[in-house]
């Protein structure tokens, strides 16, 4: 058909610059979690199974995963003495981090806090850095002043982001959703009454967003959506850390 074409670019970008089919995901992705996935199967290595892909990743790219895997500890180290053949194992720390929708970081972040008697502080702070986008709204210059005035006010000057989100996430929840926040005599309480307010499972957690909350929000520069998700992926963490057998008291531990 006949007609006019605008192309809101310039014509040597048009015809040198945009590819003409996507780079395959395979090649553009961290392969750490694939690369787990395979030693979990305990069957093939990672490069039999990835070089059977019709784009296969970079063989050095597989490397360069399985060393950062051994370096945060998901896979085993070769002991002294050992050939160039030797295939690593996956650790108690990699099945962990399988089955958590994380980054391996965050799942130690997590481990950590089991440790420390502060998992569920540990999860909301995990959680939190997890999400692509920051809970500061900061699309405009009236939003990045209140953002750092709200830092201001709830950092205590402890200089840490970190408590500094937490303190935002935990007083949202404590405000607007306290269905979600957990108690210290949560275990004292009858088990129907728990079960009313224990983990929603995944499509079945559902909470409205009022006008109010969304104006308390908006006031001071928080993005109500990313709190929203934040919290959904708190619930599921918890509920994979359960289905591995870690106790809700643990889950719940908090300073």
């Amino acid at each position: 058909m006949n007609g006019f074409v605008f192309r809101m670019c310039s014509d040597a970008f048009f015809r040198n610059g945009i590819p003409e089919y996507p780079k395959p995901e395979m090649q553009r992705c961290p392969l750490e979690k694939l690369i787990l996935q395979i030693k979990l199967w305990d069957k093939y290595e990672p490069e039999q199974i990835l070089g059977r892909a019709i784009q296969p990743p970079e063989f050095r790219d597989i490397c360069n995963a399985v060393k950062n895997l051994q370096g945060t500890g998901a896979l085993t180290l070769p002991p002294p003495g050992a050939d160039k053949n030797y295939r690593p194992k996956i650790t108690a720390l990699g099945k962990i981090f399988v089955n958590l929708p994380c980054d391996i970081k965050i799942t130690r972040l997590f481990l950590l806090g089991m440790v420390l008697k502060c998992m569920h502080q540990a999860i909301i702070m995990g959680c939190i850095h997890s999400q692509t986008r920051s809970i500061f709204r900061g699309s405009r210059h009236a939003d990045q002043v209140n953002s750092t005035k709200l830092q201001c006010v709830y950092d205590e000057r402890r200089d840490s982001d970190s408590i500094m989100l937490l303190k935002i996430y935990s007083e949202w929840q404590r405000r607007w959703h306290p269905e979600l926040v957990y108690k210290e005599d949560e275990h004292s309480r009858p088990r129907e009454e728990r079960d009313k307010q224990k983990r929603f499972g995944g499509r079945r957690m559902r909470f409205r967003i009022t006008q109010q909350e969304r104006k308390w929000c908006s006031d001071k520069g928080l993005d109500v959506n990313i709190l929203r998700e934040t919290a959904f992926m708190v619930d599921e963490v918890k509920h994979r850390f359960l289905r591995m057998n870690i106790p809700e008291k643990c889950l719940n531990s908090r300073v």
